[in-house]
C-alpha cells in the first residue's frame, strides 16, 4: 500500500467523548475496517501514520528502523506546543536513538530501580497520609486535583531530586505551558528554556555543594566529572524528570479515582483487597482503562516498514497511540469493562515499549498503589460533588486528565 494512494482518515489528535472519558477517540479505532494503522492529518497540515493496534505499536517501538529524533524531517509534531519545545534544541535521552540514548539513559535508570523505589514507600506513605489529613481538615467539598492529586507526585519528584519544594509552582507552571495544546510554539519554547535554566541552576548548586546519597550529586561525580556527560546534558535530563515526574502521575491519580467511583463494585473489591499483588494488578488495570497519554509516542521511519497491512515509507511520521492500544480487543477482552483482576493488565501500553520505555514506571505504580488504598480506606464513601457535565477534561493537553475533581465524603476514618 503506497503513501500516494492512502488518503488521510481524519485529524490527530482527536478529542475524547466527555460522556465516556476513558474510551479512546473513535477516530483512531472505529470504522468498518478496524484499521490498526491509518494515515491522519496533523494540526499543521502534515500527515502521519497513527498506530492504534497493540501489537503493531509494540513492533514499531522496538524496531531500530524507527527513530525518536524530533529534528529529523517527517517527525510528527502533534501540537504547536510540542513542536515548540522539541524544536528548541531538545537534547534529552528520550529524544535520541541508540547508542547515544542508552548511554545517557543509564545515567538515570540506576536511580529508578525497583529496589530503590521500594525504599521510598514509607516516605510516600507519609506524604499521602499528610495529604489526606489536610483534605479532612479542609472539609468537603474540595478539589482533589489541586489539593491531593498534584501535590503528592510533585513532592515526591522534588524529594527524589532533593530540590526545594518552595519552587514547585515554578516547575508546575512551566511544565503545564509546555504540555498545553493551547500554548503557542513560542510560549512552549520559552517555558522549556526557563525550566532548563532552573534545572541548570540546581546542577550548578549541587556541583558547588555536593550532598551524600543525593541523585544529582552522585550523577555529577559519576558522570560529569568523569566526562561521560556534560552539565548541560544532566540539566536536560533533569528537566525531563520534572516534566514527566508529576503531570503524568497527577492525572493518573485523578482519573483512577474517578474510574473507581464510577464502578462501585470494583471499588468495593479494591477496598477489600488484602494481597499487595491484587492492588498492583488493579493499578495496572486502571492505567490501561484510563490511559492518560493522548499525544502518542512520536517517531519517524528511517526505512520502509511493513506493518498492519500497510507500508510506511522512509521519512514518514508515526504516532503510536497508547490509549488505542490499551483498548485493543485483540489483546484485552471487552476493553470497555474495568476489571481489576484482569489477568494481563500488566501488559498495558501506558509506559511504552522497547528501549524508550518509561524509566519512572515503578515509581508511578507505587505512588498510585499507596494513594488509592489510603484515600479509599480513609474516605470510603468518596464521591464526585458536582454533576458530571460540569467536569472539565484535559482534551487540550498532552496528558489527558481533569482540570478539577470536586469531591465530598461523609465521616472520615
Amino acid at each position: 500500500m503506497s503513501t500516494e494512494t492512502v488518503p488521510a482518515a481524519g485529524t490527530y489528535p482527536s478529542p475524547r467523548d466527555a460522556r465516556c472519558p476513558y474510551e479512546p477517540p473513535k477516530a483512531y479505532t472505529g470504522g468498518p475496517e478496524q484499521q490498526p494503522v491509518r494515515k491522519m492529518r496533523l494540526w499543521n497540515g502534515d500527515e502521519a501514520w497513527v498506530v492504534a493496534g497493540y501489537e503493531e505499536g509494540r513492533m514499531l517501538l522496538g524496531d531500530p528502523r524507527v527513530s525518536a529524533r524530533p529534528d529529523l524531517p517527517g517527525y510528527p509534531h502533534v501540537s504547536p506546543a510540542l513542536a515548540g519545545y522539541r524544536k528548541s534544541g531538545l537534547q534529552t535521552f528520550n529524544n535520541k536513538d541508540n547508542p547515544e540514548h542508552n548511554v545517557e539513559r543509564r545515567m538515570f535508570t540506576k536511580w529508578f530501580t525497583v529496589k530503590r523505589m521500594e525504599r521510598l514507600r514509607p516516605r510516600i506513605q507519609d506524604l499521602v497520609d499528610q495529604a489526606v489529613d489536610r483534605l479532612v481538615a479542609m472539609g468537603s467539598p474540595v478539589d482533589l486535583v489541586e489539593h491531593f492529586a498534584l501535590p503528592i507526585p510533585s513532592q515526591v519528584i522534588f524529594e527524589l531530586l532533593n530540590a526545594p519544594y518552595r519552587d514547585h509552582e515554578i516547575v508546575e507552571h512551566e511544565t503545564h505551558t509546555m504540555l498545553s495544546w493551547r500554548s503557542s510554539a513560542e510560549e512552549s519554547r520559552a517555558a522549556s528554556q526557563r525550566l532548563l535554566d532552573y534545572c541548570y541552576g540546581l546542577i550548578r548548586e549541587r556541583a558547588e555543594n555536593p550532598r551524600a546519597d543525593d541523585v544529582l550529586s552522585l550523577a555529577i561525580s559519576e558522570h560529569v566529572t568523569t566526562g561521560l556527560c556534560t552539565m548541560e546534558q544532566l540539566a536536560e535530563g533533569t528537566r525531563l524528570l520534572f516534566l514527566a515526574g508529576h503531570e503524568t502521575t497527577a492525572n493518573s491519580i485523578a482519573m483512577s479515582v474517578l474510574a473507581l467511583i464510577d464502578h462501585p463494585a470494583q471499588l468495593a473489591a479494591f477496598r477489600d483487597a488484602q494481597d499487595p499483588r491484587q492492588v498492583a494488578l488493579a493499578v495496572d488495570e486502571l492505567l490501561r482503562f484510563a490511559t492518560i497519554a493522548q499525544a502518542g509516542r512520536c517517531r519517524v521511519a528511517l526505512d520502509d516498514i511493513e506493518v498492519g497491512g500497510t507500508t510506511i515509507r522512509a521519512g514518514e511520521g508515526i504516532v503510536v497511540s497508547s490509549e488505542a492500544a490499551n483498548w485493543d480487543p485483540r489483546v484485552f477482552e471487552r476493553p470497555a469493562e474495568l476489571r481489576l483482576d484482569r489477568p494481563n493488565a500488566r501488559d498495558h501500553a501506558g509506559f511504552g515499549h522497547g528501549t524508550h520505555r518509561c524509566i519512572g514506571e515503578t515509581l508511578a505504580e507505587i505512588e498510585l498503589q499507596i494513594v488509592l488504598t489510603t484515600l479509599f480506606s480513609r474516605l470510603p464513601d468518596l464521591r464526585v460533588a458536582v454533576p458530571r457535565d460540569q467536569l472539565r477534561y484535559k482534551t487540550d493537553h498532552t496528558i489527558f486528565g481533569l482540570y478539577e475533581l470536586p469531591v465530598t465524603w461523609g465521616d472520615p476514618k
